[in-house]
């Protein structure tokens, strides 16, 4: 591995984009573990119950832990995310240590897109089943995860590459 300094656009703006990435995970986690309502906490995920369904059933336990894994589950990521950046962030620039702290969070960051492209697919293949108004807020949810994906692959590429 090389002792090269990274690149000004890898030192200044990647770092600031990957914490962005990681507090935008810690901020929806945590909505969705301590929200009141928690089917309300994943609608901008986009999964809602259909407008038929019954409302009384919002906050049955089965609906809430569903709610409260995804809620783990971005809280965990997110904040793999954080460390691995403040520990990129905390090395001596140009070292081979920051070099590899780099490429963990690069590495990291594209496996993790397997999630965004899962959460992509999944959640359009909901709005498929269900339909109408409900369907259709999911399938643009749907985009908007895969766009992201895109964007977390690009941002990993670089961080990896850069």
């Amino acid at each position: 591995m090389s002792n090269q300094s990274t690149s000004p656009a890898v030192s200044s703006i990647l770092p600031t984009l990957t914490t962005l990435l990681g507090l935008t995970g810690v901020v929806t986690g945590a909505n969705a573990l301590f929200s009141s309502k928690p089917i309300d906490a994943i609608r901008p995920f986009g999964l809602q119950k259909p407008i038929a369904a019954n409302p009384s059933t919002d906050n049955d336990p089965l609906t809430t832990a569903l709610v409260h894994v995804y809620g783990i589950r971005n809280i965990g990521g997110s904040l793999g995310t954080l460390g691995l950046t403040a520990f990129w962030q905390r090395q001596v620039k140009g070292s081979v240590a920051e070099s590899v702290a780099r490429r963990c969070l690069g590495l990291s960051m594209l496996l993790g897109t397997v999630i965004g492209v899962g959460d992509a697919l999944l959640v359009n293949r909901f709005g498929d089943k269900v339909g109408g108004e409900v369907g259709a807020e999911a399938k643009k949810a749907g985009l908007g995860h895969g766009v992201a994906a895109v964007i977390i692959a690009a941002i990993g590429s670089m961080l990896l590459w850069v």
